[in-house]
């Protein structure tokens, strides 16, 4: 076998909290975020700014709670709010199955498409629409399964997904990953459209 550079760890989303030009170059993440990863103080890494389109690379290091901190003269390329992906390689001659954990706005760890969740197109609403609708939240529960939740107070940062299926439906489901789910969301549909008919 031959040796091959491979993903091994991808932060995907992170927001910049503080930067510091003049601090010894490295990025700072909170501890939580580095043992998410599988990363460790003084890992190299690679650094891709969303919104600059800067590409470095630096090395991590324990940072404060909640903050993420990029030193050093890769303060030039990054400013408090933008979005990045770190990424770590590693030199093997083993299949790697990356570990990538997804981040929102505000450096919570949440499902991918809630990472950048104002980069998907959503259909207008017709007018009034919003006064008739039923909203039916589909959830995973402790046993695995799907299961249809009768009252959620938000499901801001919740691993969901709004489907517009007419007939005043909207079904916030989770992602699917079986065929069990299919089934059991397509009887939830069936049993709210007809709920619907005239």
């Amino acid at each position: 076998m031959e040796l091959r550079w491979v993903l091994a760890t991808k932060l995907h989303g992170i927001t910049v909290s503080h930067t510091n030009l003049y601090y010894a170059g490295s990025i700072g993440l909170p501890l939580t975020m580095i043992d998410a990863a599988g990363l460790r103080p003084n890992d190299v890494v690679e650094v891709y700014n969303f919104m600059s389109g800067a590409r470095y690379q630096t090395y991590v290091m324990v940072g404060p709670d909640g903050r993420v901190e990029v030193n050093g003269p890769s303060a030039r390329l990054t400013q408090p709010g933008d979005r990045l992906v770190v990424v770590q390689y590693v030199l093997t001659e083993d299949d790697v199955e990356p570990r990538i954990l997804h981040y929102n706005a505000k450096n919570e760890g949440v499902a991918p498409r809630l990472t950048f969740p104002e980069s998907h197109d959503v259909a207008p609403r017709p007018p009034g629409s919003e006064t008739n609708r039923i909203i039916a939240i589909i959830d995973r529960g402790s046993d695995g399964e799907l299961q249809l939740v009768p009252q959620v107070a938000g499901t801001e940062g919740a691993a969901v997904e709004l489907l517009d299926v007419g007939h005043g439906i909207v079904l916030v489901a989770c992602e699917v990953v079986s065929e069990s789910d299919k089934e059991f969301l397509s009887s939830v549909l069936r049993e709210l459209t007809a709920t619907r008919q005239p």
